[in-house]
């Protein structure tokens, strides 16, 4: 119990320096606590938003649909580790697709509607938390590393690490925790939810955007405030290898963008371990998307497995496809999906979006239309 308690007081007080430490240099760096601010929204308004958005509105309509069956391919590896409801599959590909956020929330829904007990959710994000293919092959592969090979064996090594935790989670959390009894809507038996969060997973298409909407802003918000801090925590003019020490714990855009900028033979392989820890930015948007019942302790857990794991198979795969780094594979790269809209049609696009939820209140009357049809 003590060491708990000096835990916690450590965290506290770490946590209070971070926000004491952010409020001087707000004063004493104004100039880089802009600039800091400034490119979060640059990268939300150009990035963020264009590319997880209509995702995760999606997402949640896939989860709801008669087509989330489609990926029981996936069945026998959610076998392995002892997942049973049928549609995981359909939120694991959401998170293998769409990156951590939409994963996240494809999570939370099947969590909250009684299809995952609160183990098979932890093991859920074990999965279906990490970075899309659209994010690394092109954000880091083409617009970094100048080669969408190099960006491919990037995703391919955290993927392969991705299953290795895994599996590796399902019989450490199997071991200690057991199986839990299922109730008749999938829950935990030691949990019971209000008829609210019951009903949560239903998601009609004005749930889905209102849910989508303030999903989005809150990923905004946090990826704002930690470019902010990163820039505040980097000294003026340092070198790039500093700036990703003192970014890769923080945040995986500005640590990739510092490893790129080293131009060593090992940048590839900075930027691998830097999707592998993934940074505090990504733990709170995920602990802000799930149930608090949900613990991120296993998933925290598995990144101990999963950068050597990861960085094993970019090793590995290196090897195997030597021209993905090769320089001569750099020249002429290009973008597989180029996302660049004006401030102003981006702005009014998400909020037609956002009113879209006030235009379709009638959830039953939707649901019985779908029934006639």
């Amino acid at each position: 119990m003590n060491l708990l308690k000096r835990k916690r007081a450590f965290a506290e007080w770490l946590w209070s320096f971070l926000v004491l430490f952010a409020c001087a240099g707000v004063f004493l760096r104004p100039d880089t606590a802009a600039a800091g601010a400034a490119a979060g929204l640059s990268l939300c308004a150009e990035t963020l938003i264009p590319a997880l958005f209509p995702f995760m509105v999606l997402s949640s309509l896939l989860l709801e649909s008669r087509f989330a069956g489609l990926f029981s391919f996936l069945n026998p590896f959610l076998k392995l580790l002892h997942i049973q409801s049928g549609k995981a599959c359909a939120a694991l590909v959401c998170g293998l697709l769409g990156g951590f956020a939409p994963g996240a929330k494809a999570v939370d829904s099947l969590y909250r509607s009684g299809e995952l007990t609160r183990r098979e959710a932890e093991q859920m994000l074990i999965c279906c938390v990490i970075a899309g293919p659209g994010f690394v092959v092109n954000g880091i592969g083409v617009m970094m590393l100048k080669s969408a090979d190099a960006g491919w064996l990037l995703f391919l090594s955290q993927l392969g690490a991705q299953a290795v935790c895994a599996v590796a989670a399902s019989f450490l959390m199997r071991g200690r925790h057991g199986a839990f009894a299922r109730t008749g809507g999938g829950q935990d038996a030691d949990e019971a939810e209000s008829p609210h969060e019951h009903t949560a997973g239903k998601a009609s298409f004005s749930g889905a955007v209102r849910s989508s909407v303030s999903a989005v802003l809150m990923l905004c918000g946090t990826v704002t405030f930690f470019s902010f801090l990163t820039h505040l925590l980097t000294p003026a003019g340092a070198d790039p290898a500093l700036r990703y020490l003192s970014s890769v714990f923080l945040e995986v855009t500005s640590a990739c963008r510092s490893a790129c900028e080293t131009n060593g033979p090992y940048r590839s392989a900075l930027c691998c371990a830097a999707l592998s820890l993934m940074g505090g930015c990504v733990f709170l948007q995920v602990r802000a998307l799930v149930s608090p019942s949900i613990s991120l302790r296993p998933l925290l857990l598995s990144r101990i497995l999963h950068l050597p794991c990861a960085l094993v198979f970019f090793r590995l795969l290196a090897k195997c496809f030597p021209r993905a780094l090769a320089a001569e594979a750099n020249i002429g790269a290009r973008p597989l999906i180029a996302v660049r809209m004006p401030a102003d049609v981006l702005f009014f696009l998400f909020l037609l979006c956002a009113l879209a939820c006030g235009l379709f209140p009638a959830h039953g009357s939707l649901r019985s239309a779908s029934n006639d049809v």
